[in-house]
């Protein structure tokens, strides 16, 4: 702890960390930093976004990329930790027609993830009739929601 310091600026701040000031008996001011990973009193809102481009994993031509995306939904559905929206572009809205995607997706959704598809992806790989969860939308929400955003991971 550091006694008796100034409030550091914005830039200063370590984002992983959030310091805040308390008040100790002796009535000075004291700088305290928490760890919000080690602390379980403190939960900060995160508003974390998933943006899949693809329907597969990887760079891979023999189907196996397609597998381990269907294992990382799979974990992503099971995970106590959810990411508040997934973002569907280009061919990942092909995930709409499998029965995984589909299934992994609408239960997402009953979990309060949002999940935004892209219509301009849908309308090109022809899979808009076939949406039965989430919600088609202009790139102007998908650009909008990633500017919202705490923390955008793209994959």
């Amino acid at each position: 702890m550091i006694e008796n310091a100034l409030p550091p600026s914005f830039a200063e701040i370590d984002m992983t960390y959030y310091l805040h000031y308390v008040s100790n008996s002796s009535s000075t001011d004291v700088l305290e930093s928490i760890d919000p990973a080690s602390d379980s009193s403190f939960s900060p809102i995160r508003k974390t976004v998933l943006v899949l481009k693809s329907d597969s994993l990887g760079c891979d031509d023999s189907g196996f990329g397609k597998k381990l995306l269907t294992e990382f939904l799979h974990e992503m559905y099971l995970s106590k930790k959810k990411p508040g929206t997934v973002i569907l572009l280009n061919t990942a809205v092909k995930l709409i027609e499998s029965s995984t995607g589909m299934c992994i997706f609408s239960s997402l959704e009953k979990q309060s993830v949002k999940i935004l598809i892209c219509m301009s992806s849908a309308e090109k790989y022809k899979v808009l009739d076939k949406l039965n969860f989430g919600t088609a939308v202009l790139m102007e929400e998908i650009f909008r929601e990633i500017m919202n955003a705490t923390k955008v991971i793209s994959i």
